[in-house]
């Protein structure tokens, strides 16, 4: 099911690659997560995320960003960010992204230290990265069942709907 399949009134939760792909315009699913996105502003669906989520997008945008301004290799570029703090200084997408995001019509869900407990059942049970079964867990407490992600691995978990961007 593609992100244009989400009906009216939904209660979505939105991965970190959704706003990613939006921010930096990303040629094959940008389109597509920004209508997303402009859906949840107009009120058509109603779209949640975490702060866990926040956070990722934050710092992979921070990533993506020196890496297109000092053409570093990605492999390398969290070592080359440690030993470059003045680097980092000057990068602006993942701050002005997260402002964004904290203006955008979307509840953010705060993470219970709870769900971190559960995040390591739902990993042994489905075969999930801690911080996409921290996703499922915080997705449980609030009783979303869709989410927006362009991850497969979501696919794994029979209790939810997964929406890709195209």
């Amino acid at each position: 099911m593609m992100f244009a399949d989400i009906p009216s009134g939904e209660n979505v939760f939105f991965d970190a690659n959704t706003f990613i792909f939006h921010f930096i315009n990303e040629p094959k699913f940008g389109q597509a997560c920004t209508d997303l996105i402009v859906r949840a502003g107009i009120g058509d669906i109603v779209a949640h995320t975490s702060t866990h989520a926040m956070s990722e997008v934050s710092h992979r945008l921070m990533t993506i960003e020196a890496e297109r301004v000092f053409g570093w290799p990605m492999a390398a570029i969290g070592k080359k960010l440690r030993k470059n703090p003045v680097a980092i200084q000057s990068l602006n997408l993942y701050s002005k992204a997260i402002r964004d995001i904290l203006a955008f019509s979307i509840r953010i869900l705060n993470i219970d230290p709870m769900w971190i407990q559960r995040a390591t059942q739902l990993s042994d049970a489905h075969g999930l990265l801690s911080n996409d079964a921290l996703i499922v867990a915080a997705m449980e407490a609030h009783g979303i069942t869709a989410i927006a992600s362009n991850d497969s691995d979501f696919d794994r978990v029979p209790t939810l709907r997964r929406y890709a961007p195209v």
